[in-house]
């Protein structure tokens, strides 16, 4: 009969653990990050746009010059040409309520509902920003999937793949700097018939929330693409590791009894052979 194994060897290894939990650390960075990122995408203050003025004029001199007749046109003016934050889907303003956010799509007097274009630099930082949320979605969601069915070591080293999509995406939504959201006409869109270069000289853009949160995004998704390599896949919940088999795959506790009785006629008839070969 075979000697019996310690029962030190039912448990995994000291590797096999410590990949478990860099398994668990990446499920609640990948988790975070995906907050982060989605919370990025959807914020109206992903930029602070600052607009910059020539010598010593301000936003009063631009809104009084005349060229703004009634009182809500004036409001308007000090809403849309004040210091003031763009996103993907809307735009912020400060108001004596605090921050408000507006859809770019506004009623603007004489002119009705106004859309402003968008050139091909906002349209790609949109659909990055998007895709970012879409591929950490993947990877969260195939770690979230690993506590309930097994998942071998390859899907876990593959799900760095995600991570790196994802940073990658993060990263290009930034294209909104640069793009005409962050430039002096695009505003002007609003009110095409007022000339606001003798006034205004440019415009700055510095990061917003939205900006700050994309930027850790991309940092925890990248952490967890480095860690995915070192990660071993934790028991799905109602699983066991078959005795004595450390590389051996998870195993479900009904498979496992199963397993167990199928066996028990085996290990009898050899048993019995045994015997029967021993002299007496």
């Amino acid at each position: 009969m075979p000697e019996s194994v310690s029962s030190s060897n039912d448990a995994p290894s000291s590797s096999t653990r410590h990949g478990q939990w860099i398994f668990t650390a990446i499920m609640l960075l990948s988790f975070a990050a995906f907050l982060l990122s989605l919370s990025a995408a959807g914020r109206c203050n992903f930029a602070n746009r600052w607009l910059q003025f020539r010598d010593s004029y301000t936003v009063e001199d631009l809104c009084t010059s005349g060229s703004f007749v009634s009182q809500f046109e004036i409001e308007t003016c000090f809403t849309i040409f004040r210091g003031h934050s763009v996103g993907f889907d809307h735009w912020s303003v400060t108001t004596d309520n605090g921050q408000v956010c507006l859809a770019y799509v506004l009623q603007v007097p004489l002119q009705g509902w106004v859309a402003p274009e968008f050139d091909n630099l906002f349209k790609s930082a949109y659909g990055f920003a998007i895709l970012a949320c879409v591929f950490g979605a993947f990877g969260l969601f195939t770690i979230l999937c690993a506590t309930c069915c097994p998942l071998a070591e390859e899907r876990v080293r593959g799900m760095a793949g995600y991570f790196f999509l994802a940073t990658i995406c993060q990263g290009l939504a930034f294209l909104i700097f640069p793009s005409n959201v962050c430039q002096t006409q695009f505003f002007e869109q609003y009110y095409p018939s007022i000339d606001v270069d003798p006034f205004v000289r440019g415009v700055k853009c510095d990061l917003g929330h939205g900006a700050k949160m994309a930027i850790t995004a991309a940092v925890l998704y990248f952490v967890c693409m480095l860690l995915c390599p070192l990660a071993s896949p934790i028991m799905p919940f109602g699983y066991k590791r078959l005795p004595c088999q450390d590389n051996a795959g998870p195993m479900h506790v009904e498979e496992l009894t199963e397993k167990a009785i199928g066996d028990a006629p085996k290990r009898a008839q050899e048993e019995a052979e045994a015997a029967a070969d021993e002299p007496a």
